[in-house]
């Protein structure tokens, strides 16, 4: 009598599931030796898959990409999985950093009863809302921004995969693929930022002036977004330069928004 699959209710001759792959469970699978076995089985799997993760994602940009564009997946982390990992990285071990939203002493700033401004008129209106003073006001914005630019930094890779989409329509119309793309890319961006925004922090002013670490920032994105569509799509130089400058472009215009954006959302939402 055959065994049915309990996972997806296929019927079964084998070991496996010939349909989702759920393997049949036998007393075996509950000795002690077969769980220490599947511990340290599954602790150098993930070491050896974040070991390739890592060198192909920062060594050879867009060969991710292109591998799990092609069906090679199960030897790497996905995108999803990279970029949570580097979100993550970013926004506890760099948790001064405000790049991604306007602090409260900008935001702020000349926030008095003379002043029309949009943004003025509204943090007055919250402040008499919430019956609190200028300082208390600034301080709970200042808590809940950093939670909301964490929460939805993930809107940029879709205006990255359309840097990548219009530079290449036609031959490669499927949007989702973009997207794929662009994930990977973003994690790239978002390392790159954490990494120069450290070396800036530890090292003295004078080593580190705003126009040497906006060229390296924009500098190293941009050459990244060139190797990676290269790889990717298997494009030619000029191509894949205007191809990157396009996704540098709109995400530059994407990251002004977002940084004003969420800031004024938040007020707003205070």
């Amino acid at each position: 009598m055959g065994r049915t699959c309990k996972n997806c209710s296929t019927d079964i001759a084998g070991v496996y599931c010939h349909d989702c792959g759920e393997k049949v469970l036998s007393d075996e699978d509950f000795h002690v030796t077969r769980y220490i076995g599947g511990f340290f089985s599954g602790l150098t799997n993930l070491d050896s898959k974040i070991y390739r993760t890592l060198k192909a994602f920062l060594i050879r940009p867009g060969q991710l990409s292109a591998d799990y564009l092609s069906g090679i997946r199960k030897p790497f982390l996905s995108p999803v999985q990279i970029f949570l990992i580097v979100t993550v990285i970013f926004f506890v071990f760099a948790p001064v950093f405000d790049i991604f939203y306007i602090p409260a002493k900008w935001f702020f700033a000349n926030m008095t009863s003379e002043n029309s401004n949009y943004v003025n008129v509204l943090a007055m209106e919250r402040m008499a809302d919430l019956d609190l003073s200028r300082n208390e006001l600034a301080i709970k914005y200042d808590v809940s921004v950093k939670n909301n630019s964490r929460a939805f930094l993930f809107l940029a890779i879709p205006f990255l995969a359309l840097g990548s989409y219009l530079s290449r329509p036609k031959a490669v119309p499927q949007f989702g693929k973009h997207m794929i793309f662009s994930t990977y890319n973003l994690s790239f961006l978002i390392l790159w930022t954490f990494a120069l925004l450290t070396i800036a922090f530890k090292l003295p002013n004078t080593w580190t002036p705003d126009s040497l670490m906006r060229s390296l920032l924009f500098g190293g994105i941009f050459l990244y977004l060139v190797l990676a569509t290269r790889r990717t799509w298997a494009d030619n130089w000029p191509r894949a330069v205007f191809s990157g400058a396009l996704q540098l472009v709109i995400f530059f215009l994407f990251f002004l928004a977002y940084r004003s954006g969420i800031s004024l959302a938040t007020l707003y939402s205070l």
